[in-house]
């Protein structure tokens, strides 16, 4: 998958695309909010590399779309990112977190009924620290 930003073009694997749904997805498992991708139901159980290969096909041609034109981001002098939508701000994202980021901020936007931005900010900014916790963890 590839995509412009600030006349820059950057490319990411179907497989890193289809990985980032995933713990997206999970994430909002015990969340308040009804965000899930139905498409990823198949692959609730434990993971085989096969069906990272068949997620990243289906990502593929799904060529799903995450990056809302309503965005603004951002590249800072250190390679990470300020990610904004109108009033509220993500600053210091990682290259590796950014597309989860993205999905997650856009299913927010996206959900009906509509959340607040203040929600979407809280819920966003859980969602960066919990994949960061694990991460780190690791």
């Amino acid at each position: 998958m590839e995509f412009v930003l600030n006349s820059i073009k950057y490319q990411i694997s179907d497989m890193e695309v289809f990985v980032a749904y995933l713990l997206v997805d999970k994430y909002f498992e015990d969340s308040r909010y009804p965000v899930h991708f139905d498409f990823l139901d198949k692959y609730k159980k434990e993971l085989t590399f096969e069906d990272l290969n068949e997620g990243a096909e289906l990502i593929s041609d799904m060529n799903p779309s995450f990056i809302n034109p309503n965005f603004k981001i951002e590249q800072h002098l250190n390679g990470n990112f300020k990610i904004s939508y109108h009033t509220i701000s993500f600053k210091n994202i990682f290259m590796a977190e950014a597309i989860g980021v993205l999905i997650a901020l856009n299913a927010m936007i996206e959900l009906k009924p509509a959340v607040s931005l203040d929600d979407i900010k809280l819920e966003v900014d859980n969602f960066i620290e919990t994949q960061r916790k694990k991460f780190i963890s690791q």
